[in-house]
């Protein structure tokens, strides 16, 4: 009988801890902590993203910002925003929505983010702390990933089939199984023989963007499966695989939607209260 992932209810119990920091950290500092949240486009699905961090936020006690950018903002005056927030007292947290308008230069904006308040670590310094093992604050999305799979208590040196290559997931996401002692296969859109791989594969992660692409033919009988997609169609949200198909086929899934973005949302908020703990002892 498949095991389908209860996001919602797994981010409950993140909430919880996270609630409780809140309470102690207003207490403290006779205030909520608070975090900016950047958009350059404006889409239904970042707005969709942006939704589900107010709502989390106000349930957590944390104050939220959202700074929508004029889409004939130039790039040096945004850079100067973000640099407005970084010397913020009232703001404890950034974050810039992706993606971003296409005339913009990710790397260099992302660069100018404080590294003490990025709290879904997408300056390179905080990324290349992962790499090095030494991070603190991981992109939520792959926090929320390295979690669920944890519940499946698999062994040392485990199998894992990541089908992403990407700053948010991929990468970051094999770096941190990878210190975890996993051992990590990276496939991506030039795979030449990923058909074989997958069907192989005894836990698979995928993301590739692609609604309901994968089905029971595409993977082995007793899989795991993390779907990390969020896809629409026709106004209908679903991730890459087609859940009905892998009912009592798959051992563990993870639905779309109720999976990974409840707890990705959750790993954002506990994101914060690290940072906010960095910053009282520096």
């Amino acid at each position: 009988m498949t095991q389908i992932f209860n996001g919602r209810e797994f981010s409950r119990h993140i909430d919880e801890r996270t609630r409780e920091e809140v309470r102690k950290f207003s207490e403290l500092s006779g205030r909520s902590p608070k975090m900016a949240i950047l958009s350059t486009i404006s889409s239904p699905d970042q707005e969709s993203y942006i939704r589900s961090k107010t709502k989390k936020a106000s349930l957590l006690g944390v104050d939220t910002e959202v700074i929508r950018i004029p889409y004939n903002m130039n790039e040096s005056d945004i850079i100067e925003q973000i640099s407005n927030l970084n010397r913020s007292k009232d703001i404890d947290s950034i974050i810039l929505e992706s993606p971003l308008r296409p005339n913009l230069n990710q790397f260099k904006l992302c660069m100018t983010i404080d590294p003490k308040k990025d709290v879904d670590s997408q300056n390179p310094l905080n990324e290349g702390l992962i790499l090095m093992n030494k991070g603190s604050v991981f992109p939520a999305t792959a926090s929320a990933i390295k979690a669920i799979i944890e519940t499946l208590n698999l062994e040392p040196g485990s199998e894992i089939l990541i089908i992403n290559r990407s700053n948010i997931i991929g990468r970051p996401l094999s770096m941190m199984l990878l210190n975890s002692n996993f051992t990590v296969t990276i496939c991506h859109s030039k795979t030449g023989n990923l058909g074989k791989i997958m069907g192989s594969a005894k836990t698979v992660v995928t993301a590739i963007g692609k609604y309901n692409h994968f089905s029971r033919k595409d993977f082995m009988e007793g899989v795991n499966i993390v779907d990390a997609a969020i896809n629409f169609n026709e106004g209908k949200m679903s991730g890459d695989c087609d859940l009905t198909s892998l009912v009592d086929y798959a051992n563990f899934i993870t639905p779309v939607p109720g999976g990974v973005g409840p707890v990705t949302t959750s790993m954002l908020f506990r994101n914060m209260m690290s940072l906010l703990e960095r910053q009282s002892i520096t």
